[in-house]
């Protein structure tokens, strides 16, 4: 009997380890491994193009979240395809407290990398931690584009639908992810497409982006 007990115990320590193991590998590929949470596919891999079907901005692609087209990260990272959500977040954000300094987050190209920078400092952050840990559409890799990400968005205003583009204040200035100096980060006004500085603490509007 004792044998017998002695045998389960090791079989359901080793059956708890695998569900463990299986939970974090789940975990890690939710959030590093492509983001698909809610599809079929999970620890395999690249996750399919949600939006292969279309070359075409606004297109609605697969979860709901529509096509915007390819933007040059540059370096190793190249040219990606980008997808956006269909709306704005409910609320304004402000990018951080005044004269927080980021020198982490300064890319006017890699939203992603700059998102991973604040994120990690959640919840000081709340334009970036808001994005990158948006679970929204099927994926949860979201991220705050950088200021020309923020600016592909833009020039697609039309076809993705959504955007404040009245010349209402703070309603149609968008944060990106990209810092200016201590006290200031970049914006976009989407009444004319401006782009210039102001300060963190303010509040604007946010609008992720995931690519692919």
């Amino acid at each position: 009997m004792r044998n017998a007990l002695k045998y389960f115990s090791v079989i359901l320590f080793i059956f708890s380890g695998l569900i463990l193991v299986n939970v974090k590998s789940l975990s890690a590929d939710i959030r590093l491994g492509g983001g698909q949470f809610s599809g079929a596919c999970f620890n395999c891999g690249t996750p399919a193009d949600p939006c292969a079907t279309t070359t075409v901005a606004g297109t609605t692609c697969t979860g709901g979240a529509k096509y915007v087209g390819t933007f040059d990260v540059g370096g190793a990272v190249g040219v990606k395809k980008y997808m956006t959500t269909p709306a704005d977040a409910p609320a304004f954000k402000t990018w951080s407290p005044d004269y927080v300094a980021n020198l982490g987050a300064r890319s006017t190209t890699d939203g992603l990398a700059n998102t991973l920078v604040l994120e990690a400092k959640d919840p000081i952050y709340p334009a970036g931690n808001y994005c990158g840990t948006l679970e929204a559409n099927g994926y949860s890799d979201w991220f705050l584009p950088s200021k020309d990400e923020l600016n592909l968005l833009y020039t697609k205003r039309g076809d993705l639908g959504g955007f404040d583009v009245t010349s209402g204040y703070p309603a149609s200035y968008y944060w990106p992810s990209t810092e200016y100096n201590n006290g200031n980060a970049w914006y976009q006004y989407f009444y004319n497409g401006g782009q210039g500085n102001y300060g963190k603490n303010s509040t604007f509007s946010v609008r992720c982006v995931r690519r692919f």
